[in-house]
């Protein structure tokens, strides 16, 4: 199946973002990847990309299984974090050349390896940085799936609105190599696919898993993508020139 046609704006004014209750569950590695727009390069704050945490994350880390997101301000931080009764995040912070928020489409990725402890972060295929200091596995639980925001009272917008295109979450790691052959098309039911969503005009699962979203807030689907998924993506990043990597655990 060809890439989308279509894409879902989140408004940050409505706290639109996409819901799944009685999420799966992946206890071991994991890689998170979307194609995403911000609109304009202005306002600052932190974007929820996706994860699973619980309705209000009134718990903070405690309420959170995974979750990955993006913080900008000076620089551009990427965060992930996982729980296996132990909440340990990190965030690794871009000093280098990342041009995220220049109103094109981006691919965004996060790869988790479990034994490891580390995850490692890619724009554009291109890989940023790695963190450590993680937990080994992630608890299972009934906590729902979150994209564009971290729990119902939690909602994450950077100031711009936004634009989600393929979004997918993998129960294995994934090399660079890989998200960039399958970025351009749906792939459908696929060996360790847990989840894919083109936001092709609906929400709806095609891993052939199920997972369907809800969308709330009623969010637009609108055509901001191109004819083809290449002129979609921007050109790959240069190499990062310095990062700072930062960990806590609680």
């Amino acid at each position: 199946m060809a890439f989308p046609t279509q894409s879902i704006g989140l408004v940050n004014a409505s706290s639109q973002y996409l819901s799944r209750a009685s999420a799966f569950d992946i206890t071991g590695n994991l890689t998170a990847e979307t194609q995403i727009k911000w609109q304009s390069a202005s306002g600052s704050g932190t974007q929820a990309i996706v994860g699973k945490a619980d309705d209000g994350n009134a718990g903070g880390g405690a309420s959170i299984d995974w979750f990955f997101r993006v913080t900008k301000s000076a620089n551009t931080t990427f965060t992930f974090g996982v729980n296996d009764g132990t909440y340990a995040e990190a965030g690794f912070t871009d000093t280098g050349v990342v041009t995220l928020f220049d109103g094109g489409w981006h691919h965004l990725a996060v790869v988790y390896n479990a034994s490891a402890a580390t995850a490692e972060f890619f724009v554009d295929f291109v890989s940023r940085g790695s963190i450590s200091g993680l937990r080994t596995s992630i608890r299972s639980s009934a906590r729902k799936l979150y994209v564009g925001c971290r729990g119902t009272n939690y909602v994450e917008p950077i100031d711009p609105d936004v634009n989600f295109s393929m979004t997918r979450v993998w129960s294995t790691t994934r090399t660079s190599t890989q998200l960039s052959d399958n970025a351009c098309t749906f792939l459908g039911a696929t060996t360790n696919l847990v989840s894919e969503y083109g936001f092709n005009g609906v929400a709806t699962g095609n891993s052939g898993n199920g997972y369907d979203l809800t969308a709330n807030g009623s969010p637009a689907y609108d055509a901001d993508v191109t004819a083809t998924c290449a002129a979609t993506l921007a050109q790959p990043l240069k190499p990062v020139l310095q990062a700072v990597n930062r960990a806590s655990t609680y």
